[in-house]
């Protein structure tokens, strides 16, 4: 199993879990790599799931037979558990000229992170959580609600024409709304160079980027404003199966995934090394 399928299994469903439903599976898969072709799908669930199951020994045979190239690629239809099929483009057959394609577009998204104007955004989004503790989701999302009031009130104002009426809290609200938009787009974007293949997940890991802190920043600060514009200020339906999903992009969803897989290797790294710090000492003491 090669290093990628190991961590989506392990964020998905755990160390322990030897077996998953094919829907978990799947869902956990387009969560992460993108919508999926009906007939890629249908090839996917014809290599790897018996019985309405996908199970870890299964899906080791499948990616081997592909190379160990996971996420599959779209020539997956051709093959069988039976067939070996022709390995992919790796990122060692690559030719140079695209791999610096795919390293400039990598490094100009970290660089746009650095920009001013991103600075600024992130800047306005974090002033208007000043005082409150980010852990609590319940005041983070009724401070979000007081923004989407404000942005209410100040279209109501300009719709009616009576500029006069704004307020300093209208247009800084006016101006977070520009941040919120401006760091879920930079977001997508950063999801798309994710999405396009190892070479580009590698270099964005080598830099350590957006790094897990930036990255729960974006789950906890900019997520409550996405609700609050969709239940809020869109007007978003709110019955029992909205309350029951909490409704909001699925940009978060892919992100919280993401995180979780960071967290997983930093994790076990931190382990590894612990072991290896108390087996090197454990010789040390037993020689002296």
């Amino acid at each position: 199993m090669s290093e990628e399928c190991y961590w989506f299994w392990v964020a998905n469903f755990g160390y322990a879990t030897m077996e998953s439903s094919w829907d978990q599976f799947i869902n956990g898969y387009e969560l992460l790599y993108g919508t999926l072709d009906p007939h890629v799908m249908k090839s996917m669930e014809q290599l790897l799931c018996q019985d309405n199951k996908v199970s870890v020994a299964r899906l080791i045979i499948a990616t081997r037979k592909h190379s160990n190239q996971f996420p599959f690629t779209k020539n997956i239809g051709s093959s069988s558990l039976s067939t070996t099929s022709v390995a992919p483009e790796t990122k060692d057959q690559m030719s140079e000229e695209k791999r610096m394609q795919l390293t400039e577009m990598a490094m100009e998204l970290v660089e746009k992170f650095s920009d001013v104007k991103m600075g600024n955004h992130l800047v306005s989004i974090y002033s208007w959580y000043r005082g409150y503790d980010k852990k609590d989701k319940k005041a983070m999302r009724e401070r979000a609600n007081e923004w989407a009031e404000l942005i209410k009130e100040r279209r109501k104002i300009l719709g009616e024409n009576k500029k006069e009426l704004l307020q300093v809290k209208h247009e800084e609200a006016e101006r977070i709304d520009q941040a919120r938009r401006a760091v879920y787009f930079f977001y997508e974007q950063f999801v798309t160079i994710w999405r396009v293949g190892e070479v580009t997940r590698e270099i964005l890991k080598s830099v350590d980027f957006p790094g897990k802190g930036r990255m729960r920043d974006f789950l906890n600060y900019v997520a409550p404003l996405d609700q609050a514009n969709f239940y809020v200020i869109i007007g978003g339906s709110k019955g029992k199966d909205d309350e029951k999903k909490d409704y909001r992009p699925k940009l978060y969803d892919f992100m919280e995934m993401y995180l979780t897989m960071l967290e997983q290797q930093s994790k076990e790294h931190k382990d590894y090394m612990s072991q290896k710090t108390n087996s090197s000492n454990k010789k040390s003491s037993n020689t002296e």
